[in-house]
């Protein structure tokens, strides 16, 4: 699952003499622009980077960023990954307290997977209608198992 934290969205951090800046824009959930910039100690620009989307690996092609040293890629990952409003959290856990639901042991928080759930069923939904899965057999099955889930929760309300 995906959780959409807002808390980290600009980062700034001074390491080994050099400046580190991390902005991240919004439009409402989506990612609308992402800026990373390291200045030495001169105050010379070493990375100006700026893109329409959080994407690491457009940034890693970069030549700008292939001329940094391995602890100033680091670092500025590292940076970009905390910023990153889009976190996924897994709801699988090996902790003694747990919900047990069928053979697997998910995290104790019920408004958490009911969240997940919801989300799942309506990106199938999303799927069907926007014609990226084409109805057959085995598809039917997905869709018959979330017609009942849903049906369950839907009762439960």
């Amino acid at each position: 699952m995906v959780e959409l934290d807002k808390s980290n969205l600009i980062q700034q951090e001074n390491y080994q003499r050099s400046s580190y800046y991390i902005k991240i824009e919004l439009d409402r959930i989506d990612v609308k622009s992402v800026t990373a910039t390291i200045k030495d100690s001169k105050n010379n620009t070493i990375l100006n980077y700026s893109h329409n989307e959080y994407d690491l690996e457009h940034l890693k092609s970069k030549r700008e960023f292939k001329d940094l040293t391995e602890p100033r890629k680091r670092k500025i990952e590292g940076l970009l990954k905390e910023a990153n409003p889009k976190k996924k959290i897994s709801l699988l856990t090996t902790s003694e307290q747990h919900l047990k639901i069928g053979e697997y042991k998910f995290i104790d928080n019920a408004e958490l997977i009911y969240k997940a759930t919801v989300e799942m069923l309506y990106n199938l939904r999303n799927a069907l209608f926007h014609g990226e899965i084409v109805p057959n057999k085995d598809t039917n099955k997905v869709y018959e198992a979330a017609y009942r889930l849903m049906r369950q929760l839907v009762m439960e309300l």
